[in-house]
């Protein structure tokens, strides 16, 4: 699983060093690489990676861009560290 999550950008053609997502949180701009999104999911349980995984399958099947898909899940993880704090 992990490893297909670190695939699969670059099967696309997306690099995770160079794809930085820009996102506002209660008047603040936040910019986050793709890297610390699929870090991220490395270390969610089994259950979300396979989520994640069946979500960007589909994404795929369609032949969508499944860019919104990591700026949707990057802006939940700013949402989540951020209020925490």
């Amino acid at each position: 699983m992990k490893l297909w999550l670190l695939t699969f950008p670059a099967e696309k053609g997306i690099d995770l060093e160079t794809t930085v997502f820009e996102l506002e949180h209660e008047g603040l701009k936040h910019y986050m690489l793709l890297a610390v999104v699929v870090e991220w999911l490395l270390q969610r349980d089994e259950k979300a990676q396979e989520q994640v995984k069946q979500k960007l399958m589909e994404i795929d099947f369609h032949h969508q861009n499944p860019i919104p898909f990591f700026r949707h899940l990057t802006h939940y993880l700013i949402n989540q560290n951020l209020t925490c704090l």
